[in-house]
């Protein structure tokens, strides 16, 4: 495979490997690891039919118009389908966005060993800054970036399970949890899909995949892998966690770890979150902010501000519940994008310019 064809497939993976790696753990252990390994499973089938269709009407639009969701609701469904996508899309992306701002502050707590003492909003604000300059430049210079985190991400959970076989305890994988009452099942819903949507960077993915002039085989064949990557590593992760930390198993997950294996793979494993948070944060940023130039026809640095500001705001006037940002995110963007998206790729099968200008 080429160097473009796994730039492609890692814009997607860096993309979706979000702050949902560390609640996917904590869910499990309340439904037990089954079902929880269960959900995870089916949202992974579910968001790679999605990243498949969203890709189908990128192409079948025509992958030379710079567009996003919104500007295709627009296109299929006219000004309904424009004002659903931008709810879609705002409300989704900045509410992850927030998730993200939460986690990274806590996390980078965690490794400067400064937890409790009120240092997260400043760590939180100063990686804003930086991401902020980041997602300026263009979508090549922020792909080049991905491709390093993702590569990271991989090799830090894979360091984490190795560390963590020999504290694992089999009896948290048995049926040592009450069984969950059919409300209780669901729990996990909304943070395995909001873990798995990755969806938003399709267009992006389409127009790299483009750069590296990628055919078409190879374009959907970097979907598919790039879609694969994260759910591997949601396993592994699920499998070790839970497996060394059972019913102790903490939202953030890596606290739950503290007195239970080595404090320094527990750093290392808030280094991961750091790197997940940030990959996503760029992605999503630099989404938004095409969202606001192309969809909405919004200046270069209006749209830079919008894509940033508003899930700041909300950090700052105190919404800073990182399971629940991460719940409300998955239930939400997960079944409207889910429902949204498949209406879309219905109306786009009728046009016959399939693979315009690819």
């Amino acid at each position: 495979m080429t160097r473009g064809y796994w730039s492609t497939a890692l814009l997607l993976s860096a993309t979706t490997i979000g702050a949902g790696i560390f609640a996917i753990p904590y869910v499990s252990a309340k439904v037990g690891y089954p079902l929880g390994l269960l959900w995870l499973i089916v949202a992974g089938l579910i968001m790679v039919s999605v990243n498949y269709a969203y890709t189908e009407i990128v192409m079948r639009t025509g992958a030379n118009k710079p567009m996003q969701l919104v500007g295709y609701g627009e296109l299929y469904l006219g000004r309904v389908g424009r004002a659903m996508g931008m709810v879609i899309i705002l409300v989704g992306q900045w509410g992850a966005i927030l998730a993200y701002i939460i986690g990274i502050g806590g996390f980078l707590s965690i490794i400067f060993g400064t937890v409790g003492k009120g240092t997260d909003t400043f760590f939180s604000l100063f990686i804003i800054c930086i991401v902020a300059g980041i997602t300026w430049f263009n979508i090549k210079f922020v792909n080049s970036l991905e491709v390093f985190l993702t590569v990271s991400m991989v090799f830090i959970i894979v360091v984490i399970f190795l560390f963590s076989f020999q504290h694992i305890n089999v009896t948290h994988y048995l049926g040592v949890y009450p069984f969950p009452s059919i409300v209780d099942a669901f729990l996990p819903y909304g943070v395995m899909i909001g873990a798995m949507s990755g969806f938003a960077v399709i267009p992006e993915v389409v127009r790299v995949s483009r750069i590296h002039m990628l055919s078409q085989r190879q374009l959907y064949s970097a979907i598919g892998v790039g879609t694969v990557i994260p759910i591997l590593c949601y396993v592994i992760f699920q499998y070790a966690v839970v497996g060394v930390s059972g019913p102790n198993t903490t939202q953030e997950a890596m606290q739950g770890l503290l007195f239970l294996i080595d404090p320094a793979i527990v750093r290392l494993g808030a280094l991961l979150g750091i790197f997940a948070m940030v990959s996503s944060y760029l992605t999503l940023t630099y989404v938004l902010k095409d969202t606001f130039t192309h969809d909405f026809n919004v200046s270069r640095l209006r749209a830079h501000v919008f894509s940033i500001l508003p899930p700041v705001v909300m950090y700052l006037v105190g919404v800073r519940s990182f399971l629940v940002a991460l719940e409300v995110v998955g239930v939400w963007l997960g079944t409207t994008s889910i429902v949204f998206i498949a209406v879309l790729y219905r109306k786009s099968l009728q046009k016959e310019d399939y693979f315009k200008g690819y």
